[in-house]
């Protein structure tokens, strides 16, 4: 069906953005995207690109990824499959880059609803006197403020006003049937 894993997971994206989409459209909701999506950008002698041409099609799809930042903050960008993590690489080389393909998306007009991320269970737990890591990836932490409403004020009023009408028409309705 799919020639490579780009053209496939180009399509997987898009049927997610679309039921994303289609889910919150012309109502109040917002939507977050978050996870391991194994693509990512590439920054400049540190982190390693991974189907770059698949999270440029994201950004250029509406989505903002909250953990990078738009423009791409290369100061402070830090990898969330890290090479110098021994469940990745046996004898973890501390000069080795790592990959950012674990992301967390807000539709662009949110974005100004990012309060802040990081990068979080990035250093080993001691269990039993051993110290282990969570997991090969690094999670990504969000602090957003959702919408209130998207809808307009009016518009949340009629649709009160025709509930409100509906209810009141159902509890005269009962009072017939006594």
């Amino acid at each position: 069906m799919f020639s490579n894993y780009v053209e496939e997971q180009t399509h997987q994206l898009s049927q997610l953005f679309s039921a994303a989409h289609a889910a919150t459209e012309g109502s109040y909701y917002s939507v977050i995207l978050a996870g391991d999506m194994n693509h990512g950008p590439d920054i400049q002698e540190r982190i390693v690109s991974q189907f770059p041409s698949v999270y440029d099609r994201v950004l250029a799809s509406g989505w903002a990824d909250s953990y990078i930042g738009l423009p791409v903050n290369e100061s402070t960008a830090q990898c969330t499959f890290c090479f110098s993590n021994p469940l990745i690489t046996p004898e973890p080389n501390r000069t080795l880059k790592g990959r950012i393909i674990d992301h967390v998306y807000v539709p662009n007009e949110d974005a100004s609803r990012v309060k802040g991320t990081k990068r979080f269970y990035d250093e080993p737990i001691v269990f039993e006197g051993h110290s282990l890591y969570l997991s090969d990836h690094f999670g990504v932490q969000l602090e957003y403020t959702p919408p209130v409403f998207k809808m307009e004020y009016t518009d949340l009023v009629e649709d009160w006003k025709s509930s409100f009408g509906e209810w009141k028409q159902k509890f005269a309705n009962l009072g017939q049937g006594c």
